[in-house]
């Protein structure tokens, strides 16, 4: 079977690359260009792991161990999803993220941009009171 029916992707042509560096200073693009900057297959990719992962387990003493990976898949899932919403709002709206800001990891102040911003399109609206929950539960464990 031919690699882009297994992945599913209908524009893969002959000579693209997987992995490439783009500089010697730079790092690597990971699955050439069609998928470089596309935030909600990041997303769903690592959902989609972590999902996959908890399916399978059975519950014995050796699995254990995985936790760490499953809590990382989906907190990364939460990162990448408030950066998708990041872009949304910045092109909605006169908001711009600086660069150095989005390069971080820690997702309080992700949120803490996505709520500030709602209000730039008429957001947050009825959601105040699920928003305050929301903060009230402490991100630290995952920020």
């Amino acid at each position: 079977m031919p690699i882009e029916q297994m992945l599913e992707i209908e524009d893969l042509k002959a000579g693209d690359v997987l992995v490439k560096a783009v500089r010697a200073d730079q790092e690597t693009i990971l699955f050439g260009d069609w998928l470089q900057g596309n935030w909600d297959l990041y997303a769903d990719g690592y959902k989609s792991a972590a999902d996959r992962l908890v399916d399978q387990i059975e519950g014995t003493p050796l699995e254990d161990r995985l936790i760490c990976p499953v809590f990382f898949m989906y907190r990364h899932f939460i990162e990448l999803r408030l950066k998708t919403l990041i872009f949304g709002l910045d092109n909605l709206s006169s908001t711009q993220i600086s660069g150095n800001e989005l390069a971080k990891h820690p997702l309080t102040p992700l949120w803490s941009y996505v709520r500030t911003h709602l209000g730039s399109i008429g957001g947050e609206g009825n959601n105040k009171e699920l928003f305050d929950l929301l903060e009230a539960r402490s991100w630290s464990w995952i920020s």
